[in-house]
């Protein structure tokens, strides 16, 4: 009697595992996998600014590339790669080519020599564009409380290196009033806000939204390649515990046969 208990028991358990990780896996992973995926977004990758001799507040050049990264990757049509030296595409190509140490360095200037040594870059991060600029020109007007950002951004086509669209843009911060007392750092921030939304809307050809939340792009890694065998783990636990348990009442004599059925896994 036990045997049968416990034959029983192993069935539902095999089953209710089976049931609850291969069916969410499969329509999650291996039958999403089948559909089409519609139009892939194009990979963009996006140079540090460069800044004029008279631009002396290097932070503004630093919160400009951030609001450029996070708005375009808010768009769908994008897979927004910031540039840096330690990517390892760039890695692999100064191990292989120890020449070109000096020209992985940015900034990364809007004018031919600087589109020139970023077209090569990105060949190697297979990008279908990428952005070069500089940010031209600041002002504060102190008594007015008015701040002024300037900025040239240049979209070329990483397979041509030919420029696809040029952007010039003046972006405007002010206090909220002329009573209020407000560090220039911010009002400077506003202005680098609204260039920066100037510049998006261009790229895209949409309405920047504060709400958008950039899109996140999955990245493979080790760890997440061992997760992938977890599902395949437990399917080995659930397919040993049901054929163990069918052919768990050898030790015990004769027991009557357990024809009771399983239910069908919800598919």
């Amino acid at each position: 009697m036990q045997t049968i208990i416990r034959t029983r028991a192993a069935k539902w358990l095999a089953w209710f595992l089976v049931s609850a990780i291969i069916v969410p896996y499969m329509r999650s992973g291996a039958l999403a996998a089948s559909q089409p995926e519609g139009i892939r977004p194009q990979n963009v990758v996006l140079f540090p600014l460069d800044k004029a001799a008279a631009v002396t507040k290097s932070q503004i050049v630093t919160e400009l590339n951030t609001f450029l990264r996070q708005g375009l990757a808010s768009c769908r049509k994008y897979s927004v790669i910031e540039y840096t030296e330690r990517l390892p595409a760039i890695q692999r190509l100064v191990a292989m080519q120890p020449e070109k140490k000096s020209a992985i360095s940015g900034p990364f200037s809007p004018d031919q020599a600087g589109i020139a040594r970023a077209a090569a870059l990105a060949e190697t991060m297979s990008a279908d564009l990428f952005l070069v600029g500089s940010v031209e020109k600041y002002t504060f007007a102190d008594r007015e409380g008015v701040a002024e950002v300037t900025a040239t951004i240049q979209v070329v086509d990483a397979k041509t290196a030919k420029i696809v669209q040029t952007i010039a843009v003046t972006g405007r911060g002010t206090k909220p009033s002329a009573t209020a007392s407000v560090a220039e750092l911010s009002i400077a921030s506003e202005a680098v806000k609204d260039a920066g939304r100037k510049i998006v809307e261009q790229i895209t050809g949409e309405e920047y939204r504060e709400s958008q939340q950039p899109q996140t792009i999955p990245v493979v890694s080790k760890k997440s390649s061992k997760k992938s065998w977890i599902p395949l783990l437990l399917l080995s636990l659930a397919a040993g515990l049901l054929l163990g348990g069918l052919g768990g009442g050898g030790g015990g004599g004769n027991v009557t046969p357990d024809t009771e059925t399983p239910p069908a896994p919800p598919f």
